[in-house]
């Protein structure tokens, strides 16, 4: 929910959400509250770094996908773009999502944006040729 309502703009409805969720390292709510209470505080990036290097470290993608849209509403732009980055390299093909999903806003436009878009893309046309192949 607190995602959802961050999409939405309703970070009062959001802040309140990541209030009651827990101190669990892998989930990076942690970083969430820090970011609501303090966006600019350079805890920040130190709980950045550690949320990126929890997630590099589990081998399913689609997770950094997910808390990477977390990073960027924190203002941790590179950390973002690093899991990004791994989410497609993973096989996580979210083109459509990097199209459509609000959290992106922030990126779109951006060479870097537009080189994971590229690389989504291909990830999807891979993904389907070989769905086809398999049909055969």
């Amino acid at each position: 929910m607190m995602r959802h309502y961050i999409r939405d703009g309703k970070l009062a409805q959001a802040k309140g959400v990541a209030e009651k969720l827990g101190d669990d390292p892998q989930s990076g709510y942690r970083m969430m509250r820090m970011c609501f209470e303090s966006p600019s505080s350079p805890n920040n990036a130190q709980l950045a770094r550690e949320v990126v290097a929890i997630r590099l470290a589990d081998p399913d993608p689609e997770p950094r996908y997910i808390v990477a849209g977390d990073l960027l509403y924190c203002g941790q732009k590179e950390a973002a773009l690093q899991l990004l980055k791994s989410s497609i390299a993973g096989h996580f093909c979210a083109y459509a999502g990097l199209q459509n999903d609000s959290i992106w806003a922030k990126l779109r436009g951006t060479p870097e944006f537009e080189e994971l878009l590229s690389a989504a893309k291909q990830c999807r046309g891979s993904f389907l040729a070989e769905r086809a192949r398999a049909a055969q």
